[in-house]
């Protein structure tokens, strides 16, 4: 899958038939019938992503409403852009909600572009994490590209998970070439046509959570997230 996840999440609408139930059960799969009941459910929830897809782009070219009197929730009904199977499969956890809330994904990534640091993947660039446990997170990179791509990946959608080492997998599921990291975030580099499955092995919620990135500067505290106060 090639695609930016730096898009801002339109609402998927009160009435969108999506479900982030495939990818809570796939965090909690213990047993291996379990996951491959999970992998099948996950399947069929990127077939259901993509007829919704589908759906709301016949919706809106037949679309013959007075634009003048509808209200938001029309757009949200026909927004296209359908972004939970996506977060599923390429950031190991649920979508948030669609009226808000935080995501807690296993991973998230960043890219640099034209002296910026921009969320999500360099073009050409998929993700697919095939694995999360308490200790282990195991995901795929494949560049499609021409040109080598550089992305930091992050332990955590806010860097709340510490990735301890990094090692790539072979094909018989053996780590080789592990390196120790020992903080959130993880520096890699694709060439060209180029493919890599990783191993990291994470200690879960061991940082304060920050909307900074990776390559924030020394000198700039993180901010907190904190929950807001109530108004009375």
């Amino acid at each position: 899958m090639v695609a930016h996840l730096d898009l801002e999440r339109a609402g998927a609408g009160r009435r969108a038939p999506m479900d982030v139930a495939p990818g809570v059960a796939g965090e909690v799969a213990t047993d291996a019938g379990h996951q491959n009941r999970v992998g099948l459910d996950v399947a069929a929830h990127r077939e259901l992503a993509l007829e919704a897809v589908e759906g709301r782009l016949i919706d809106i070219a037949n679309d013959r409403d007075d634009h003048n009197r509808t209200d938001i929730h029309h757009w949200q009904d026909k927004n296209p852009v359908v972004c939970e199977a996506l977060v599923q499969l390429m950031m190991g956890g649920p979508t948030n909600i669609y009226h808000g809330g935080l995501m807690y994904t296993a991973l998230r990534y960043f890219f640099e572009e034209g002296g910026e640091t921009r969320p999500g993947l360099p073009e050409g660039v998929g993700a697919l994490v095939k694995k999360v446990s308490k200790e282990e997170i195991r995901v795929a990179f494949h560049n499609v590209s021409g040109e080598a791509r550089a992305f930091a990946l992050q332990g955590g959608c806010f860097g709340e998970h510490e990735i301890i080492r990094a090692g790539a997998l072979r094909g018989n599921g053996t780590v080789e070439t592990a390196v120790e990291v020992g903080g959130k975030s993880l520096a890699v580099e694709l060439g060209a046509g180029c493919g890599i499955e990783l191993s990291l092995a994470t200690r879960r919620f061991a940082s304060k959570p920050s909307y900074l990135p990776p390559n924030a500067g020394q000198g700039i505290v993180p901010e907190r997230i904190v929950p807001r106060e109530r108004e009375d």
